[in-house]
């Protein structure tokens, strides 16, 4: 290639069928991060329709930056998904073979969310007419062999808005605990509008299959919450959840000016046995 290698690549593609599952990770990228580190050039790519799982994936590009320092830049990676979902990452590639990472910004905007979950194969809980309508996304995200890291976050679900940070790590065996940490932030969230009805056995049922296989610590904060019909502010809860072991250290909320809860204390994540303090305040009981 030269004392200075140079890459100019350019492809086209109209029409591009997928029958196989996408398993995709960073460590597809890898013969991507094996260039000579002196390489430089671009490399832009682009689909017109990815036909998958049934769908269309329209208006796929992929614009890659190689400076010659060893790092390639995504200067873009789009995508038109099902859904009417436009999805951009902007951001970088850097390492080598299994030590391959990504990082980045991801934007998303969808106008049909129940539409993109169904065609990635993911069953949307029985909401309400009308509702998992639409979806906005702003994140920094790191992606490696491992972990999912969501930083910065500011995501809006119809008319909730949700702020904060989200690690997951998958481990390295089969048999290693998923690590889950998050710290975000609520400023409504109406349950009723979405799982009417919702009882607290299917809630306690619901952490305990997001959480059973889990070690965790998790921080969530509500501004307004409705459940059942009750009208809740300023909604906090922290919690730790190790060896199926659920630990809540502090739990508070507000229903109106005339109630306010503290609630703490752990949870068997396997059989469901569990121990809890309360302490309420309240103005009026009936």
């Amino acid at each position: 290639l030269g004392a200075e290698p140079k890459i100019a690549l350019g492809l086209r593609v109209q029409r591009l069928d997928l029958s196989d599952p996408l398993q995709a990770s960073p460590a597809d990228f890898a013969p991507l991060a094996a260039l000579p580190p002196a390489l430089e050039g671009e490399i832009d790519v682009s689909i017109a329709a990815l036909h998958y799982r049934e769908r269309a994936v329209g208006r796929i590009r992929l614009q890659l930056l190689l400076a010659g320092d060893g790092e390639i830049a995504i200067e873009q990676a789009s995508a038109i998904l099902p859904g009417q979902t436009d999805l951009r990452f902007k951001g970088r590639l850097a390492g080598a073979g299994e030590a391959v990472a990504l990082q980045g910004d991801v934007n998303a905007v969808s106008d049909d969310l129940g539409g993109l979950l169904r065609w990635l194969d993911i069953q949307p809980p029985d909401a309400a007419a009308g509702r998992l309508r639409t979806l906005s996304l702003s994140s920094s995200i790191a992606i490696d062999r491992h972990a999912v890291r969501l930083s910065q976050a500011d995501v809006r679900v119809d008319a909730t808005q949700l702020r904060g940070s989200l690690d997951l790590a998958i481990g390295e065996t089969s048999d290693t605990r998923r690590q889950v940490e998050a710290d975000v932030a609520l400023d409504r969230l109406n349950v009723d509008a979405y799982q009417p009805g919702l009882a607290l056995a299917d809630a306690a049922g619901l952490v305990r299959r997001v959480l059973g296989d889990a070690d965790a610590a998790i921080a969530a904060r509500i501004e307004r919450l409705t459940w059942r019909g009750l009208q809740m502010r300023d909604v906090a809860v922290a919690l730790t959840a190790e060896n199926g072991q659920l630990r809540v250290s502090d739990a508070s909320l507000e229903a109106g000016d005339e109630a306010q809860a503290k609630l703490a204390g752990q949870v068997d994540l396997g059989n469901g046995d569990f121990a809890w303090t309360a302490e309420v305040h309240a103005t009026r009981l009936l």
